[in-house]
């Protein structure tokens, strides 16, 4: 009775992995740059003034901050000494690549850009017209703000299916 217990909760977590939606957010505007599995993870990525940046990383009801660009400067040494050459390699298609990013939901899209040059910027407005008219929010603008707001969504079944 034990056993079979523990097995379906097993699955029921295993299924709620794989339907759970997973968010990445991008806005520049805000400066908000963080991944999202709601209500368990979250990952923000944010400025810091001694290192480069941080990872804001909330498990839970637990809080870290990483630094990833320490790690990686500590293991760096250490990767160089242990390199071996890999003989067994996995191919990904174009094809696959393709139906991976087709798997990923665009919730939101907002481009707001300015070049800096008023005949550059005359020159890219129907090009940005045509694609605010059949895919976006794009915008050009003479004021010199360029900002993005991105909102992507994507479920782990999702890429499963793509995948096989």
């Amino acid at each position: 009775m034990l056993l079979t217990g523990i097995i379906i909760f097993l699955v029921a977590v295993i299924t709620y992995f794989l339907f759970m939606p997973v968010h990445l957010v991008i806005n520049t505007d805000l400066n908000e740059y963080y991944l999202k599995l709601y209500p368990i993870l979250k990952a923000s990525f944010e400025g810091d003034s001694k290192k480069i940046f941080k990872i804001k990383l909330r498990l839970l009801f637990l809080k870290f901050n990483l630094f990833p660009l320490d790690y990686f400067r500590e293991k760096s040494t250490k990767i160089e000494a242990k390199k071996k050459k890999k003989n067994g390699r996995t191919k990904i298609g174009f094809k696959k690549i393709f139906k991976m990013v087709k798997a990923i939901k665009v919730k939101k899209l907002f481009v707001n850009v300015d070049t800096g040059d008023c005949i550059y910027n005359s020159k890219l407005f129907p090009f940005v017209a045509f694609l605010k008219y059949h895919f976006g929010n794009f915008n050009i603008n003479f004021k010199g703000r360029n900002s993005v707001n991105l909102h992507l969504q994507c479920r782990s079944i999702d890429i499963l299916k793509t995948m096989y």
